[in-house]
């Protein structure tokens, strides 16, 4: 199916799995907290899965990269690199996620990082001072975690600037791919899910269960980019670069 005929049929099934996720997730954790325990846990499915959704998106934006669909008189080159950053960004976020494989491989946390990491992991992001100024909702900036910040800036902030009119061709000239306003839903109901929702469970699946939900937005964002472009450019399919 070329492009221009794929136009014709709005992308309605992102949004609505957005919304049912969201939905069955809220009502599981309000009515039934303690059977998410396992689910949520440490090395639970939710983290399992939330790993495997970001390495999946890893390879769907390299893949982007590759097939170099872009918009019409855009910059390709730089369109690349975005993708090329957005891959690794999606690498670097499954091995944090998942402690680099340290307990599915059984290795040691060198004790030099261990004395300065918050959960004694092999990972940066809980390294005592970006866990202390960046990812700490209570100490971080803003008093948030500047990760779900990013995610609901990428879900929800950037879309809505994209509507203005100079700045949607100024995405499509630089070859940026922006997430779809429709998916903002399941980014801000996410952070809205982790935020409100740990006074019904008293642990810490709220948080977990968030990050899952945000990499399930950031998979359809990848799957979205690969099949149907046009929507991350804000341009119409006969505006892209070639037809997969």
């Amino acid at each position: 199916m070329k492009n221009s005929d794929r136009q014709k049929y709005p992308n309605y099934v992102a949004p609505a799995a957005s919304a049912l996720a969201l939905i069955v997730l809220t009502l599981w954790q309000i009515y039934y907290p303690d059977s998410m325990d396992w689910w949520a846990d440490e090395d639970g499915p939710f983290e399992y899965a939330t790993a495997l959704f970001y390495g999946v998106s890893s390879l769907l934006f390299g893949l982007m990269a590759r097939q170099g669909n872009f918009p019409l008189n855009s910059a390709p080159r730089f369109g690349r690199v975005i993708l090329i950053i957005g891959a690794l960004g999606c690498f670097f976020i499954m091995g944090e996620e998942i402690s680099w494989g340290q307990r599915i491989i059984g290795f040691d946390t060198p004790q030099s990082w261990a004395d300065k990491n918050y959960q004694k992991e092999t990972t940066l992001h809980n390294l005592d001072w970006v866990y202390t100024n960046f990812t700490s909702s209570e100490t971080g900036i803003f008093r948030a975690n500047l990760f779900n910040l990013m995610m609901v800036g990428m879900g929800l902030a950037l879309p809505v600037i994209a509507l203005i009119p100079w700045v949607r061709s100024l995405i499509a000239r630089l070859a940026i791919p922006i997430i779809p306003l429709s998916y903002a839903i399941l980014f801000v109901g996410a952070w809205l899910y982790g935020k409100y929702l740990v006074g019904y469970a008293g642990h810490k699946n709220p948080p977990e269960v968030r990050e899952f939900l945000f990499s399930i937005g950031i998979l359809m964002f990848a799957l979205t980019g690969l099949r149907r472009p046009w929507e991350v450019y804000r341009v119409t399919a006969r505006e892209m670069s070639s037809t997969p």
